[in-house]
């Protein structure tokens, strides 16, 4: 399976999702053109080596990432509410037509890094797709 369809899989998810929750979803090589002040969700696929078994073909791990960005001073609130709902969007086991979710959804809170002046809290979905 095609690193394109994997990252089609998991944005159509987050698509449907964002668009009833009114979160703007930044892709991968996009610009935010949005409002500086308000927070978004910025994505992009990390796919690890494939490998090939000899019984099952070729297996593709690796993971999509979620950064929820939000401005600094603007308090965690906002920031809080779309980590939970990106947790109960990817909950581990959810097969997505043939990518799975295998582990629960990892967060690490609170990076202010890359661009001065945002927060970001990092959520990251582990798949397999064998």
């Amino acid at each position: 399976m095609s690193n394109q369809i994997i990252r089609a899989a998991f944005a159509a998810r987050l698509a449907s999702w964002a668009s009833s929750s009114g979160v703007t979803v930044v892709g991968e090589n996009e610009a935010y053109a949005g409002p500086v002040d308000s927070t978004y969700v910025r994505v992009a696929l990390r796919p690890k080596e494939s490998r090939n078994n000899t019984l099952c073909g070729a297996e593709h791990q690796g993971a999509w990432r979620m950064e929820v960005v939000a401005p600094v001073g603007s308090g965690i609130t906002a920031a809080d509410a779309i980590v939970d709902g990106l947790l109960a969007l990817f909950p581990s086991g959810l097969n997505m037509d043939g990518v799975r979710v295998i582990a629960p959804p990892r967060v690490r809170r609170g990076h202010v890094e890359r661009t001065p002046g945002y927060y970001r809290v990092p959520v990251s979905v582990r798949y397999l797709v064998a």
